[in-house]
């Protein structure tokens, strides 16, 4: 799958920001039909927006934008509120198709197909940083050379397709996760500045 066939969450602020940041969630999960697909990361995230403004329903998948959020934001320079942060954001889950259940694990296939269109994406948005969600996918980033590791820090980089703009990646428990807390952020001496 060489397209973005799950256009991106772009904060309105994105390009106010010095760092440009760039969550980057496993996959999309429910039956939904191939011609929402295009605007369906928009619509999650504008769902949760709306949730935590008070305009909309509480629903369980929202238990990790609000986890992530909570523990990010508390642990900042300087504090932001949900929104604010969701608005300074890149948001886009790696898989291009979306899952049945979120306790099956996409195939090696997905995997390899979704490969280009995230290549792109970096090409296109050139994020400075990019926080990867969950062990599973920044194994396969890590074991399919589409990471770089530069060995004396330790830290790992992707470069764009130019060659030129290097964002530096690195990845978090996945916030579903009951590792993924206060603590644990903490202990990463991370935060993010944008």
């Amino acid at each position: 799958m060489y397209k973005i066939v799950f256009e991106p969450w772009i904060g309105s602020q994105v390009s106010n920001v010095n760092n440009k940041v760039l969550v980057l969630g496993e996959s999309h999960y429910g039956d939904v039909s191939p011609e929402d697909w295009h605007d369906f990361t928009n619509y999650i995230v504008n769902k949760f927006l709306r949730y935590k403004s008070g305009n909309e329903k509480h629903e369980h998948w929202m238990n990790t934008f609000t986890r992530f959020s909570n523990v990010v934001t508390s642990n900042m320079d300087i504090p932001m509120d949900t929104n604010e942060f969701w608005n300074s954001i890149i948001f886009y889950n790696y898989i291009q198709r979306p899952l049945y259940s979120s306790r099956i694990a996409p195939t090696q296939e997905e995997f390899i197909n979704s490969a280009k269109a995230f290549e792109a994406l970096v090409a296109i948005h050139k994020p400075t940083e990019i926080i990867v969600w969950g062990k599973r996918l920044w194994d396969y980033l890590r074991s399919n050379n589409i990471l770089t590791l530069d060995e004396l820090n330790n830290q790992y980089f992707i470069t764009n397709n130019d060659g030129l703009n290097t964002s530096k990646i690195y990845h978090v428990y996945h916030p579903s996760s009951s590792y993924f807390n206060y603590a644990y952020w903490s202990n990463l001496k991370r935060k993010i500045k944008l």
